[in-house]
Parts: structure tokens; C-alpha cells; sequence
């Protein structure tokens, strides 16, 4: 229905790529990488501090999959990630042609109607070493986690190549729930989807 896994151009997402920012209730952050995939009835967009999003997330899959213990996972994820960064992963439960809005639902509930959509923010403190892979150490110590309680996202430009919108949210962290406002621009990531 939407994109399949051809041979597009990857975003390595470079320097006006992928664009955007995220205001909070204290402050803003830039977008560094934003990219997509798209396939079914969903779209999945990731925006992060990092440069280059989508290769560096294409690395780290590649090098897992060859992977035998949790010392060799450690070393894909340092491979391909910097020690701390966050990302944000949306999904979206889309129709043809694809909504202008779409409305948040909780992160514990399964997304069953087109226009809705769930996003998650993850922080990554440190990098993921093999006390992490092999269940030793606490994930609390490595990552902190947030998701979206409420909210709009406004679809302004939608291609095989380009995702462009807004969002006004409601992100709950374990110390209370923020206000935030994303704006993206994000590229469609060929080898993520072959991946998939």
C-alpha cells in the first residue's frame, strides 16, 4: 500500500536532511536526524539527537544480527551509537490517502483505528554494555523512558521520500507529565526498510 523496500536514496541524514525541534515546558532541543518507513497501514518515524540517525540505526541492526553473546552485542551498539542520545519513535495507524491528523493513544494500548498514533521517548544515559545485554545490570541505569499520554500531529506533507509535520503532546516521565511540541521534517530510510 505505501512504500515498499526499493532502492530509494538513504538518508544518511546529514546536515538539512532530516530537520526539526522539540520545544518543552523549560526549554528546547534540536532534531539532529529524523527519518521514516512506511509499510501496511503504518508509518514509523524516528527523530533523534544524533547525526545520522538512520545509518547509525541500520549499523547497529546489521552488526546485531551476527551477534552471539552479550559482549558482542555491547560492541554493535558502541559501534554504531555515541555513549548518550535520545529517540523518539512514533507509529502512526494510517489509511490511503494518509490523514492530516492523527490523535494520541495511550503507549499500553494497541492501535486499531487509522488516524491514531503512539510515540515513545527514550534517553539514553550511558551506552549499552554487556552488564545491560546479559541481564546483570538495572536498564533503569542506562536508559529513562517517557511516553505520550495525549496529543495531536498534524501531517503537513506526506511522499514516498518526505514526511513533514507538528505535533503538540503530552510525554509522561516517571517525575510527572511535560508539554511538548515537535516540529520534523524527516526523510524515508531505504535500508530500514529492507530490514524489516
Amino acid at each position: 500500500m505505501f512504500v515498499s523496500a526499493r532502492s530509494l536514496a538513504l538518508c544518511a541524514v546529514l546536515s538539512g536532511c532530516g530537520v526539526g525541534k522539540i520545544r518543552w515546558d523549560d526549554g528546547s532541543e534540536p532534531i539532529r536526524s529524523a527519518w521514516f518507513i512506511a509499510e501496511d497501514e503504518r508509518i514509523r518515524l524516528f527523530l533523534s539527537d544524533i547525526d545520522d540517525g538512520c545509518t547509525q540505526q541500520v549499523a547497529f541492526l546489521e552488526a546485531l544480527e551476527s551477534t552471539e553473546t552479550p559482549t558482542d552485542q555491547a560492541a554493535a551498539w558502541s559501534s554504531a551509537y555515541p555513549e548518550a542520545f535520545w529517540l523518539v519513535d512514533i507509529t502512526f495507524l494510517t489509511d490511503e490517502p494518509v490523514e492530516s491528523t492523527y490523535h494520541s493513544t495511550e503507549s499500553n494500548v494497541v492501535l486499531s483505528e487509522s488516524g491514531q498514533f503512539r510515540a515513545s521517548l527514550t534517553r539514553y544515559s550511558q551506552a549499552l554494555d554487556e552488564a545491560y545485554w546479559s541481564g546483570a545490570g538495572n536498564p533503569d541505569d542506562y536508559t529513562q523512558l517517557a511516553s505520550s499520554t495525549g496529543g495531536d500531529v498534524e501531517i503537513q506533507k506526506f511522499t514516498e521520500t518526505q514526511l513533514k509535520g507538528r505535533s503538540e503532546s503530552e510525554i509522561t516521565f516517571d517525575s510527572g507529565e511535560e508539554s511538548a511540541e515537535i516540529s520534523f521534517h524527516a526523510e524515508f530510510c531505504a535500508e530500514f526498510a529492507e530490514l524489516q
